[in-house]
Parts: C-alpha cells; structure tokens; sequence
C-alpha cells in the first residue's frame, strides 16, 4: 500500500493488551522534503504483536513459548543501543508477564527488519532491570556499554548502585562484567542518566604511535522511590603501573573510582530526565518526581569544566510557544539538534469515573527540535503512534565515509583510488527507532511497537538495498540457518546472494528446457516405432 503524503503517520488498532493485534512500522518524513515533489512512501510489512504467548488463567499472567518467540513483548523502563547494523533492546518491565523483570537483550536489524534474541553469557545478568541507565563506550560501532543502577519490582524496595559492563563478544554473543568501584558511591536507586565523554591518550609503544580512547562516566541524579537527587559523579578507570593505556594494545582497568562533583543541594532532585552533551556542557532535559516536572523554557546545565550547575535559556517555537514540563520521555542528538520524544506531566487531578478525581499524569505523542546553536525550540508535525511515556529511543549517526564497499565489490580497486578518497556510504544515519512504552495515564497498558522517524533523506545504498530485498524475498524467506546475515555494513554478503539466486534460476531453467526436449524426443520416438 502506498500513499502520497508529506507525512505518513500509519495508525495501529488501539488494542495493544489482547492476541491477534497488529503492530506496523511507523514513517515520518519532514514536511520541508515535500514542498517540491511529492514522495510516495511505502508502509512497512505487518508483524504479530503477540506471536508467542497465552494467558494463564490460574496465575494471572502471561507465558510465553520459547520456541515461537520472535519478537520482544511490550515492555516499559527499557533502555536502547545502536551502531550501524542493529538496533538493540535491554531489559524492561512488564507487570503481565510472569517474570514482571525482562532480562532480555534483542536486536533489530535495520536493514531487513528482524528481530533476534541475543545470548547473554554469565551469571551476571543484573536483576535491576527496569529504569536503570545505559551508555555506550561512546562509538557507533560499540563494543562496551555501561549500565548503573536500576530498581526491581515493588519499585524502589531494592534498588541498585552498581555498574555493570556489556560487551560485545561477536557478533551475536554478549557477556555481563561487574565493575570492581572505589571512592564516593551513590547511593542504590534508579531513573539516573548517565553520559559517557570519551577522551584521547597520545602514547608510544615500540616506537609506534598510538591514540588510546580514555574515557569518564557522568552519573546524575536519580531516586531511591522516596527521596530525589541531582548529584552529579564521575566514574574514571585507575590504570598501574603494569596496567595503564600505554602498557598493551587492550588494556582492561581493574578498578573503577567514584567522584562526587556536585551535590546539588540547591536543585530539584528528579529521576527519568535525560541528558545530552553539547561541548563541555551537559544538557539536562526534563525530569522530575509525582508531583513536579521540570519545564523546557530554561534548562539546567552542568558544566564539566568548572563542575557547577547553570541556566540556560531557550527560544519557543513562533506558533507553538515551549513543549510542556515532562519526564519519563525519550531523547536523541542528531548533529547539532536535540530531540525529545513523548514523556508524561507530574500528576494531574482529573475526574474518573463515576466523577471522582484521579491524580494521573498527562502523557504526550509530541515530538520537539532543539537547536543547540541558536537554542530555539520547533515542534514537528510527526507524532507517535499513541501518547507515550517511559520508551526508549535511539538515533543511527550520521554515515561514515570508508572504502569498504570499493574494496570488497570491485575487485582491482586501485590503491590511489582510495588514497584520493573514493569513498561509499556503508550505512545510513539520521533515523530515530522508538520502541515500547506505557500507552496510558495510568501505567497499565504497554506496547511493543517499533516506530522510527527519519531526520534526512535516507542514503542511496540503504533504499537500494531494501529495494533489493523486496524484489527477491526469497532471500530472507528461505534463507538456511548458517548464512550470513544481510545488514547494511555488508553489501557484498547480498550481491552474492543475488548473483548465487539468480545463477540457480538460470541453472533451473535450463534444466528444465532439458527435460522439456528429452521428453519431446521421447515423444516423437514412440510416434515413429508405433
């Protein structure tokens, strides 16, 4: 189905708790795109909701079927990775299932649109899985995340302040490394954001030189389900002598340090804000407990130079004004642009049913553009499928120019060729996945749709490629067990699959004009004997 439009925002039924329902990819192309041509845009294929589960009446819940699982249930308090390849879902909550606690990891392939279920290995899968924080090491091809604290359920009863590694083994392996932590500890809790700065050390080894990335661990804020803060640490690596950056090519720190920066004794504590970092600046965005949330007309920013909290002000949006105070919304940065999407109020009293208030919160579909530059606020026209909160999202980065493809695809590609920087785009950039969430004011419905925005014109080599798949579906539908996966960084992997496919058709065909003249043959021989 397609349709012509400036925006395409493709509704789904509003029945995200009962089997059967459907989920669809949501396209969101900006409206400035369109004001020459039209585009036509294509609405994604449907998937199952719920493909793998049933209700069991004698304990409330829902089981799943581990065999027939192939996609991530709804889920609310996750949080999101991507690099060029995948998009990655970690952990959550879902209070009708039967563990509530998802110790889960999934990954979404961008270019074919499949989901997998990752192995973990370990014992150290961390219990605390619902509104915990999670960075990557700062690449977009990363191989180590790190994960603080988080809460299990009843909220806040046991909470957590340990970190906790996730690293990438291969390409579908993972493994869980407790941090070994010194110095000033924060206290257990959960709804804390964390942003990794990444930092560069010159060194020599054998007379070689050798940049080795360095990096510090920003913690701010959080809750123990009572009490809010706005502390701001860092977490540093301590290197030895026989184990410092210089020492080997890989070096793994023993120890991890604590350093509390600010107290923020002046502030507002709040959980679920999010924060992006904008030069030595980190920008905090929203946040705020039951009762307050944080307005966007001023934001508060910590400085990591002079590690002191400062204002600053915001332009609105000429017809819109400010987006509304909120929290447990997610947020992107995109070059120079920051966006946040959804989120919820602080409670609000409302008349329920049979006309008595209800405090609940107001949650919002909005999405919003802040210019890091001039500091003024856009509202898009593209919403999400429904009002959510307590999602997560991610942002596929802007695309790396190397000459990967010109290596692997046109053999005898010169070596001044690529000097002179004959370069392809190996993967595409600038599109925002969201997934998952709480659907409703009152925390009990949550979902487990994909959606995704796109923030530029998507790459040649990514509408090629799926251009590609939808004219030999064949690839995907009976593709063996062992092949190799089809993903963006890798278009050598599907121009062989084709060129095998299409040999194997010809190679079909010809037998079958063989048979055709044998029987033929066959035929006329049994006319002439009689």
């Amino acid at each position: 189905m397609t349709r012509t439009l400036g925006y395409s925002d493709i509704s789904i039924v509003n029945t995200f708790l009962y089997s059967g329902c459907v989920q669809r990819f949501c396209w969101c192309i900006p409206q400035e795109w369109t004001q020459e041509k039209p585009l036509v845009l294509v609405e994604v294929g449907e998937q199952v909701l719920f493909p793998s589960r049933h209700f069991d009446w004698r304990k409330g819940v829902f089981i799943r079927d581990e065999k027939l699982c192939l996609t991530p249930i709804e889920r609310s308090g996750h949080r999101m990775l991507c690099d060029e390849d995948y998009v990655y879902v970690v952990g959550g909550y879902c209070p009708y299932y039967s563990e509530q606690l998802i110790q889960e990891i999934w990954r979404f392939n961008i270019l074919t649109e499949e989901w997998e279920l990752m192995d973990a290995e370990g014992d150290h899968f961390p219990p605390e899985m619902a509104s915990f924080s999670l960075c990557a090491e700062g690449s977009d091809a990363w191989k180590r995340a790190f994960l603080f604290g988080g809460t299990m359920v009843p909220f806040g009863d046991e909470s957590s302040n340990r970190v906790t590694m996730l690293k990438k083994l291969s390409d579908a392996k993972f493994t869980w490394q407790p941090l070994a932590l010194v110095g000033e500890e924060p206290i257990q809790q959960y709804g804390s954001v964390s942003v990794f700065m990444r930092s560069i050390v010159h060194c020599r080894i054998d007379a070689q030189a050798i940049l080795m990335h360095n990096g510090v661990l920003y913690q701010i804020g959080g809750t123990t389900g009572h009490i809010y803060n706005m502390e701001v640490r860092s977490l540093t690596p301590v290197w030895t002598e026989t184990n410092k950056p210089c020492a080997s090519n890989f070096p793994e720190p023993r120890l991890w340090k604590w350093t509390l920066l600010n107290k923020a004794e002046n502030e507002w504590g709040r959980y679920r804000h999010e924060v992006e970092l904008v030069g030595h600046e980190i920008i905090i965005i929203g946040g705020g407990n039951p009762h307050w949330a944080s307005t966007l007309d001023t934001l508060l920013v910590f400085d990591i130079c002079s590690n002191e909290f400062k204002k600053r002000p915001t332009i609105p949006d000429e017809n819109y004004g400010y987006p509304p105070p909120r929290m447990c919304h997610a947020c992107v940065k995109y070059d120079n642009k920051i966006y946040i999407i959804g989120g919820c109020s602080e409670k609000k009293q409302v008349i329920g049913r049979r006309r008595a208030l209800q405090e609940i919160p107001e949650v919002y579909d909005d999405i919003w553009e802040l210019d890091t530059t001039t500091w003024k606020w856009n509202k898009l026209g593209a919403k999400l499928h429904n009002k959510t909160c307590f999602h997560a999202a991610v942002v596929t980065k802007r695309p790396t120019l190397i000459v990967r493809l010109l290596k692997d695809v046109v053999k005898g590609a010169s070596h001044a060729a690529r000097q002179l920087g004959l370069t392809v785009e190996t993967y595409n950039g600038g599109c925002v996945y969201v997934f998952g969430g709480v659907v409703d004011g009152a925390f009990t419905k949550r979902c487990s749709v994909m959606q995704r925005l796109w923030l530029r014109v998507p790459s040649l080599e990514y509408l090629t490629m799926r251009t590609v798949l939808s004219i030999y579906p064949e690839l995907l539908h009976n593709r063996p067990l062992d092949s190799p996966e089809f993903t963006l960084s890798t278009p050598a992997t599907l121009i062989r699959s084709i060129f095998a496919l299409q040999q194997k058709r010809e190679e079909n065909i010809e037998d079958m004009s063989s048979n055709n003249y044998i029987n033929l043959a066959s035929y006329v021989m049994r006319l002439v004997l009689g």
